[in-house]
């Protein structure tokens, strides 16, 4: 949530998405069409920030918490959230699904090794 209709909060969220992912962790994106993107769209519309990546909002700098956001990005914010629930519970469901990370030790020596088995001669 920003003041401003951009406030930056794309870039926040392609930040947080990079964390996660360096971390092995699943993002879950927004799953509504945009909203407020026609002449007779408004502030309540559902997604009415256009956001695909995560959850934005925008309310006024000068009005408190207890009047931030609008019905639409509440609306929204309130299906986000049923989302990520439903996906969770998919997942917890699930088979279950690993994958060890190496450690970057591991990495490097995996690269050496390959990198010397490319540079051998054939048929050694």
């Amino acid at each position: 949530m920003s003041a401003s209709q951009s406030g930056d909060k794309l870039a926040v969220l392609q930040q947080l998405a990079v964390f996660g992912a360096q971390l092995g962790m699943q993002w879950v994106g927004v799953g509504d069409m945009p909203g407020n993107n026609w002449s007779g769209g408004s502030r309540d519309d559902l997604n009415r920030l256009g956001s695909w990546l995560g959850l934005m909002s925008q309310s006024h700098a000068d009005l408190g918490p207890e009047q931030a956001g609008s019905r639409g990005d509440l609306l929204t914010a309130r299906r986000y959230g049923e989302r990520i629930a439903r996906l969770a519970q998919r997942w917890v469901n699930a088979v279950p699904y690993g994958t060890p990370r190496m450690t970057e030790h591991e990495a490097r020596a995996l690269s050496a090794s390959l990198r010397e088995a490319e540079a051998a001669p054939a048929g050694h």
